[in-house]
């Protein structure tokens, strides 16, 4: 009876087991579902836009529901974009260090730091674990391999009640994108204005990821500013073509 009791609890375990793993691949076709559905909300910018959009959807979604798999689907979706440090680090507008700029918040898009929070979030599942490892081994190649192309990247911050504006260059005829994400804490609002002033795209949401497209009557300088709805300042990425 012992020896009866003993296989009957073992194949209790392996069948247990069974449906975490079936669990974990429903969950991973499930975070792929939302890929596509929220690079499909915008099928006109560039593939490259579109997946950091998902990426900082995914790590939304990943943080306010402890999901380790959202979090290393987004890490692994941002270190597989290629990205280009935006020039307008040269006039202070963006801060390079990553670890300081989110060390108060929550919400953080930094592929390394994403990942760390995955494992935490992962509470010693060992097939999460296994999955973070080989998110780690892309992480790792990605940045080996560095980037001279993809869409600009920076981050800054915007304090409470205010807002940044930026300056940027678009072309004629092309299509013009510009897409961010804060931390978590305020409502961010995007809005893009022509050199004469006029608004010529918009996203004033009740999130703080946004993402506006538009096409350029002409080549020239456009004003990109974000607004922070809430009281306290707020740290984003923002991203352009």
């Amino acid at each position: 009876m012992v020896a009866i009791s003993s296989i009957g609890h073992c194949r209790k375990n392996l069948r247990d087991n069974d449906k975490n793993i079936m669990k974990r691949i429903l969950v991973t076709f499930a975070l792929a579902g939302i890929a596509t559905l929220c690079s499909g909300q915008s099928r006109n910018g560039s593939s490259e836009m579109r997946a950091l959009e998902t990426a900082s959807l995914l790590a939304r979604y990943g943080y306010e529901n402890y999901s380790a798999e959202a979090l290393m689907e987004a890490a692994r979706i941002f270190a597989e974009t290629p990205t280009r440090k935006s020039s307008l680090a040269e006039i202070g507008t963006i801060y390079p260090d990553t670890t300081e700029l989110y060390l108060d918040h929550r919400i953080c898009l930094d592929p390394q730091r994403l990942l760390s929070d995955a494992k935490k979030f992962a509470l010693r599942d060992e097939l999460l674990l296994a999955m973070a490892s080989r998110v780690e081994e892309s992480l790792e190649r990605s940045q080996s391999r560095g980037s001279s192309s993809g869409p600009e990247h920076l981050k800054a911050k915007v304090y409470g009640n205010s807002s940044k504006t930026i300056i940027l260059e678009f072309v004629k005829g092309e299509i013009a994108e510009v897409s961010i994400a804060g931390d978590g804490s305020c409502d961010l609002d995007l809005f893009v204005y022509d050199e004469n002033g006029y608004l010529v795209a918009s996203d004033d949401g009740y999130e703080d990821i946004c993402i506006v497209r538009w096409i350029p009557a002409w080549t020239g300088p456009f004003s990109v500013r974000v607004v922070n709805r809430g009281e306290l300042m707020s740290t984003f990425d923002m991203w352009t073509n």
